[in-house]
């Protein structure tokens, strides 16, 4: 079951920090998973959060296939947007050690966000950074180079791995300027309890991690940040003046003391 528009719309307002701490609070998966490693940086800073579905593709840059066709795959790439259940964001593999040439620049930038996706991340290097910020589309990478080589894509729609998290196609992405995570793909999994002195949501949650982190966000204005680690709050379960409700909504391990 994917997410609807609004619970999209909501995620947006909040950055990765923030959802990675929700996630953690149900414990339906380690710690030390769902997110990409400080290699994937983001390319405009500038640009706020995105929301999408990951179209997964694998590339190479440092041999030439035999068509000898840089743009190659790329009608079938967008084709396929459409097995998605909301907006893409294409995620790239590179799978040259060491990344030789840029795995995207303008020409594929404008041609993704024409067919409505909303930005691209890859382990590899990026061009046409000027271009494609005037494009307002959101690209990570891990660096930049001035050509784009031998570059052909391999396959698509396959699971890759990029910044050392493994992405499936379709899995929920939420991209921000300084960091990136993703949920894994919705299933019929019922949620495990959360931990004892843990909040639980008023409404059922039982089909994919996004869906109830969207309940429990809505809990509180977009900006906010609780920290656990600081007990000077006013009241309720928040700074003062912030995410203020009633005390017996709250978490226990937020509670003022």
């Amino acid at each position: 079951m994917p997410l609807s528009a609004s619970d999209l719309l909501l995620l947006g307002q909040y950055d990765t920090p923030t959802i990675s701490n929700v996630i953690e609070l149900f414990e339906v998966r380690a710690r030390r998973e769902g997110f990409m490693d400080g290699r994937i940086r983001a390319c405009f800073a500038e640009m706020g959060p995105i929301v999408g579905y990951a179209s997964t593709a694998t590339m190479r840059t440092a041999h030439p296939r035999a068509e000898a066709d840089v743009y190659n795959g790329l009608d079938e790439q967008v084709a396929r947007f459409a097995e998605l259940p909301g907006p893409a964001i294409v995620v790239f593999q590179d799978l040259d050690e060491p990344p030789v040439g840029a795995t995207f620049g303008e020409v594929m930038c404008a041609s993704y966000q024409c067919f409505g996706a909303l930005g691209v991340i890859t382990n590899g290097p990026a061009r046409d950074l000027e271009q494609v910020r005037r494009l307002g589309f959101r690209a990570f990478s891990d660096g930049v180079v001035s050509s784009h080589a031998d570059s052909h894509i391999t396959s698509l729609h396959q699971p890759v791995q990029v910044g050392g998290m493994l992405v499936r196609p379709g899995t929920c992405c939420t991209p921000t300027p300084t960091e990136s995570a993703a949920f894994r793909r919705p299933s019929r999994r019922r949620w495990r309890t959360p931990r004892r002195n843990s909040w639980r949501p008023k409404r059922s949650v039982s089909i994919a991690p996004a869906v109830g982190i969207t309940t429990w966000l809505r809990m509180r204005p977009p900006g906010a940040r609780w920290r656990t680690a600081s007990p000077r709050w006013a009241n309720g379960c928040g700074p003062s003046g912030v995410g203020q409700v009633p005390d017996h909504t709250c978490p226990r391990r937020f509670r003022k003391t």
